[in-house]
């Protein structure tokens, strides 16, 4: 499927249709990390329709299908994704099933840029997942030094191109070097999102609810560094999940164990119950067959 952004720009998703004997009154949208394909969340939306619900995954602009669909040469900004991707897409629900209740499941940068959107407060709740303030000096050292470094490199890998070679560098589906571009300008900037591009993200206002994700072996996204992202959603109602991964039984979670099936489950089951806290009722044809 497509989704239509008002600038024009078609992003390239999915959706995953509820099971209708287990029914559940709500919409899913999954935003995706930055060098992440959007089959990666296959499992997880998967598992949330079996649940009963609809799950929508996607590719932002300047990565993967998206950037593959391109009819001609866009000049991207990474704060799109939040500002007017992410917007189209609450839209699309929004205009199908307007009473019907809409999350958000953000991983890393799908985390971060969703406060980017004024729709975010058409959601009924956001779930982030390894979501960061992303300034290098979050990291304790010597895992700063490592951070900045990156940022740097990563400058000089996008210098003068227009995609970034992530899939030849094993990171991931090809993104915008723009993109790039972007992103290590912010991770370079004390106040991150609120800082070079004078961006002003809706964090501040948002009033629903929010469980928050961190794990206690996520190289990629400290404590320190989740903290500073979150600590500005001064009027939500937020639950804050650390994880260990002995607490789950897991032998490692890191960034992205959480939507792997071989360690997920278990937080997905947390993440349902958090999403529609109700049980859910059998249909009357199994209470039936009990009886």
């Amino acid at each position: 499927m497509v989704f239509r952004c008002t600038d024009g720009y078609a992003l390239h998703g999915s959706c995953r249709v509820g099971a209708r004997q287990r029914q559940r009154d709500g919409t899913v949208i999954v935003c995706p990390a930055l060098f992440v394909r959007q089959r990666f969340y296959q499992a997880f939306s998967a598992h949330l329709a079996q649940q009963g619900f609809d799950t929508i995954t996607f590719a932002n602009r300047g990565m993967g299908e998206s950037l593959a669909g391109e009819t001609r040469r866009w000049r991207h900004r990474l704060r799109d994704w939040g500002e007017v991707d992410l917007p189209a897409v609450i839209a699309h629900v929004k205009d199908a099933r307007p009473t019907e209740r809409l999350f958000v499941v953000g991983h890393s940068m799908g985390g971060q840029l969703v406060a980017l959107s004024d729709s975010v407060h058409r959601l009924d709740g956001i779930v982030t997942v390894a979501a960061t303030a992303a300034w290098w000096n979050h990291w304790p050292f010597p895992a700063n030094l490592g951070i900045l470094a990156w940022y740097r490199l990563a400058t000089l890998l996008s210098h003068g191109l227009r995609v970034f070679p992530a899939a030849r560098l094993g990171l991931g589906p090809n993104v915008s070097a723009d993109l790039v571009r972007d992103w290590v300008t912010w991770g370079q900037h004390r106040k991150y999102l609120g800082g070079p591009f004078g961006l002003r993200p809706q964090m501040a206002t948002y009033r629903g609810r929010l469980l928050v994700y961190s794990f206690a072996d996520d190289e990629f996204g400290c404590q320190a560094a989740v903290a500073a992202l979150h600590r500005h959603y001064r009027q939500a109602d937020v639950t804050q999940r650390h994880v260990h991964p002995r607490q789950i039984g897991a032998a490692r979670i890191g960034h992205f164990g959480y939507f792997r099936s071989q360690v997920g489950p278990p937080l997905w089951q947390q993440t349902i119950e958090w999403l529609d806290p109700q049980p859910l009722q059998r249909p009357a044809s199994e209470r039936d067959r009990d009886g």
